[in-house]
């Protein structure tokens, strides 16, 4: 795939980690014809003659990495030109990539010759204002962002190739977009008002060293950005503004802008110190109370903070973050800035398929789910593009039926199922099971066993809409269904399955052990698609019988029972019963509600259950968004209620899609507000409304 160049690093540091490198190389170019073909680890940004070109790579399962072949012809001019790479090699277990050591690999073909490549003419320097011990971002993504300006940035450095071990894909999924929003308004003015606030505990600065996560321990690290902005108590002075740049702001004050909506991407400022002062800018998805600042708004450090002496600067984040409201703090000194805006990294989603409805709430919300479908989704379907950016499982079987339904393709469903395929290994989990996200670093061998079989439902549907043979995926689902076997009971049923068991974001995630009914509806579904698949007659018959027990284990007549679980006369049924239980026996399929003897459990789910539901049994624990509500838009959907439905979302989305613009993880404003499998939403509206 390259012809010349060589991986390189600087010396000696690509295994550290938060190491920010720059690679630079001059070049001729005499026509118009220039390409650039670029790998490296983790992330880099290319600029070429002071332009910004493109951010990478596309993330690439464990033992290889991604390549980018990009036209870069409107970039170069005739004569001389100049290429800087920006590397960033972390080092640390994330859910947001595979841990590798740093490396660049890059070259230039301009008129058919090769004019610059990586171990050939390549310059190495060393970020000097990119501080490298700080805190982390999350617990799930690297490290955050402190950056000392002091009149200088780069440091050569002696540069050596090194040895990735890594085999190449092409990139597959569409480039991103690039465009540059501004914020619509100033929402607050403020003053910051030093206090005595705890900090409370966060297990990506106080549990580093003992979760199986990597960091930099808090006493190693100078500057505490996040610790100090809980030393202030925020104090609105003025309400909403028109923009109007350039904004002076002292120590002890601070702006805060409103983007409009959840906005995802890299942060630019333009700002002129006028004398040696301290910068920090916070991001936060919500207005949570009126200006002041969340200090730990989804648990990551959201702030990015910059030491600068006096004179004139122009930045960019290097991470993504996801935000509706940008806070710009003063702490010490005096600025202007002169300007505030976001360079978008998101899907390049294009036109997306017109509803047929004059209600305004349903636009916003249809509106919302395309947007939150175009921040969620690069080269994988992230859960949210703020706290993990991570590929979660289950997650994604929604984001694809989005993807499906947005774009008519099934390009990135099929890149993130081949990164499970192809991967090398997965040495950290038991034999046969595969991580929950990926690809990412399994933290101390963490995953969630019912995902492994959302994988299975995931590969089925996405044979279905593709029409491809599912032959590649054959060794991977027999694989895991060998290792669910050793947990079959006498009845067939899986009972005390290991590491952390989910079922849904609520009481239902206490009532996993011994024998989880819902476990074993999914258990039932990912097998029958395993029949279809592959046409096994043994897988049938295995399917049939094992949802002929769950209903006669689970069901009391009325509803399902959640779990049962051991006693001194054996396994017995709990009392526990819960919305979600019920839909997940509805959507594997081993409820038809058209049967009689589901007749009591349809009424329920039509006219009690829901969002707004009023029920008549106790113990009950209601549905959360994350997954029983989705499971229910399908179930709805099967039962033609369709206007009902409509009522539900309306009444339910309308004030996500306002507040925010997007479509949130749960039924409240907590965790993310941004969260891929919710897009999902837009195609059932869309549905809805079909004649």
């Amino acid at each position: 795939m390259f012809k010349l160049a060589k991986p390189i690093f600087l010396k000696d540091m690509e295994k550290e980690m938060n190491i920010t490198a720059f690679f630079a190389a001059n070049f001729e170019c005499s026509g118009e014809d220039a390409k650039l073909c670029i790998t490296g680890a983790t992330y880099y940004r290319v600029t070429v003659n002071g332009e910004f070109v493109c951010y990478g790579p596309a993330r690439a399962p464990r033992g290889f990495t991604r390549v980018d072949v990009i036209d870069i012809s409107k970039h170069v001019s005739w004569g001389l030109n100049q290429i800087v790479i920006e590397v960033a090699s972390y080092n640390c277990d994330t859910f947001a990539f595979v841990n590798v050591p740093g490396f660049l690999q890059a070259e230039i073909t301009a008129d058919d010759k090769i004019v610059a490549a990586t171990g050939f003419n390549f310059v190495g320097f060393a970020d000097i204002e990119r501080v490298q011990k700080v805190m982390r971002y999350s617990y799930q993504r690297p490290f955050s962002e402190v950056y000392l300006r002091k009149g200088g940035s780069m440091l050569k450095m002696p540069v050596s190739t090194v040895e990735p071990k890594l085999g190449f894909m092409i990139r597959k999924v569409p480039e991103p977009e690039y465009h540059i929003v501004s914020p619509v308004s100033a929402a607050y003015k403020g003053e910051l008002v030093p206090t005595e606030n705890k900090r409370p505990y966060q297990r990506f600065i106080d549990g580093v060293g003992n979760v199986g996560i990597m960091g930099f321990r808090l006493d190693e690290i100078k500057q505490q950005p996040l610790i100090d902005l809980f030393g202030y108590d925020y104090k609105v002075t003025e309400t909403k503004s028109d923009l109007n740049f350039p904004y002076e702001i002292k120590k002890g004050e601070y702006v805060v802008f409103d983007m409009g909506q959840n906005t995802v991407g890299f942060i630019q400022h333009k700002v002129h110190a006028l004398e040696d002062a301290r910068m920090m800018i916070g991001f936060t998805e919500r207005d949570k109370d009126n200006g002041k600042f969340f200090v730990m708004e989804n648990d990551i450090t959201n702030v990015v903070d910059y030491h600068m002496i006096e004179g004139a600067y122009e930045g960019e984040t290097f991470e993504v973050n996801g935000f509706r409201y940008l806070y710009v703090f003063v702490t010490e000194g005096k600025i202007e800035l002169q300007n505030l805006s976001v360079r978008e990294y998101t899907y390049p989603l294009g036109e997306i398929p017109k509803i047929k409805t004059d209600n305004k709430k349903l636009n916003e919300i249809y509106n919302a789910a395309a947007l939150t479908f175009r921040e969620n989704t690069l080269d994988v379907f992230m859960d949210c593009p703020t706290r993990e950016r991570a590929g979660w499982l289950m997650d994604s079987t929604f984001t694809a039926r989005s993807e499906y339904f947005f774009t008519g393709k099934t390009t990135v469903n099929e890149a993130m199922l081949n990164d499970y395929v192809v991967a090398t290994s997965f040495p950290e989990l038991p034999e046969g099971a595969i991580p929950m996200c990926y690809p990412a670093q399994s933290m101390a061998g963490m995953f969630i066993p019912q995902y492994c079989l959302w994988f299975g439902i995931q590969v089925y549907e996405q044979i279905e809409r593709s029409g491809q043979k599912p032959e590649k995926y054959r060794k991977i689902l027999y694989n895991l269904l060998d290792y669910f076997k050793k947990f079959e009971n006498k009845d067939g049923l899986l009972e005390k399955l290991e590491n952390w068991n989910f079922v849904e974001w609520s009481k239902c995630n206490d009532w996993v052990m011994d024998v989880n009914y819902p476990t074993n509806m999914l258990y039932f579904r990912y097998i029958k698609c395993m029949a279809l698949l592959f046409d096994d007659a043994v897988l049938h018959e295995k399917a049939d019988k094992l949802k002929d027990t769950v209903i006669e284990k689970s069901f009391n007549g009325k509803y399902f029972v959640e779990n049962a679980v051991y006693g001194d006369d054996g396994l017995k049924n709990t009392e526990n019963v819960s919305e979600t239980c019920q839909y997940y026996a509805i959507w594997m399929g081993v409820a038809d509600l058209n049967e009689p003897r589901f007749a009591y459990l349809k009424d329920v789910v039509v006219h009690a259950f829901g969002p707004f539901g009023t029920h008549d049994f106790v113990p009950y624990e209601p549905s959360n968004a994350c997954m029983g509500l989705y499971l229910r838009l399908d179930v709805l959907l099967s039962l033609g209620e369709k206007e009902l439905l409509l009522k539900e979302i309306e009444d339910y989305f309308g004030g996500m899609a306002e507040k925010t613009g997007t479509i949130w993880e749960h039924k409240t404003a907590s965790n993310s507000l941004n969260h891929g499998f919710a897009s999902y939403v837009g195609a059932v509206i869309y549905k809805c409304l079909e004649k």
